[in-house]
């Protein structure tokens, strides 16, 4: 189940880098800052393994995250 929270790193990884990527690679994202976080040092490595073109006609890059119907229901991949 998606929730708002779970689209975040999608966001940030289009402002901040440049990425447009989807569903699934702003979830690793999550993952690998989590991970970062909980390391002393080295570095996390993650793939991009989709972009978001896929997810255009759902609205998320588009209208805020709380608008879109079904949200949590929708299955992404």
């Amino acid at each position: 189940m998606l929730q708002v929270g779970d689209v975040a790193p999608d966001f940030e990884l289009l402002d901040e880098e440049g990425i447009f990527a989807g569903v699934s690679s702003g979830a690793i994202a999550r993952v690998a800052v989590r991970i970062a976080n909980e390391i002393d040092e080295g570095n996390v490595v993650f793939i991009v393994c989709d972009d978001g073109w896929k997810y255009l006609s759902s609205g998320i890059y588009t209208r805020p995250v709380e608008e879109i119907e079904n949200l949590d229901s929708t299955v992404w991949w």
